[in-house]
């Protein structure tokens, strides 16, 4: 899932001249295939493969991961700081307060929200759906199936 929250927007030469920061929302307590953000994908937890993939953007300024206080959450935590990753943690509860603990200290122009529950996310695609959105270009995003279409 991909959603944007814009407090305002300037193009500059083609490059986004504003500060980008992505919040990646995870937690370890999924009741379908729990723990699965720290299952290993060739060894390494799939929460690191998402967020390296995610560091590609070329928009992206700043990524945070958005998990919980609780302690089901610590090992999450520990492993995303041991890969240079920041973290942010709130209610266990409350989405809307993990990701406002995340960034209420942090300065940003927009700020796009991602769900922690696709290794394959593709920064390509995160870029051009940011880009997409200063050329004012009519977009439609279905996640089910992993399908994106895009109208000019």
């Amino acid at each position: 899932m991909l959603l944007l929250l814009i407090k305002h927007k300037v193009r500059i030469m083609g490059k986004l001249n504003n500060k980008i920061v992505a919040i990646d929302q995870a937690r370890t307590t999924s009741n379908r295939l729990p723990n699965k953000v720290m299952h290993p994908i060739l060894g390494t937890p799939m929460i690191i493969h998402q967020l390296d993939r995610i560091n590609r953007s070329d928009h992206i300024d700043q990524l945070i991961v958005a998990t919980s206080d609780h302690s089901t959450d610590d090992e999450l935590t520990q492993v995303c700081k041991g890969f240079g990753y920041n973290v942010s943690r709130g209610s266990f509860h409350n989405v809307v307060d993990r990701i406002w603990c995340a960034v209420e200290k942090v300065d940003y122009d927009q700020l796009v929200r991602l769900s922690d529950d696709c290794p394959l996310k593709d920064a390509k695609i995160i870029d051009l759906l940011l880009g997409s959105i200063y050329r004012k270009a009519r977009i439609t995003v279905q996640t089910l199936l992993c399908q994106l279409f895009l109208m000019y």
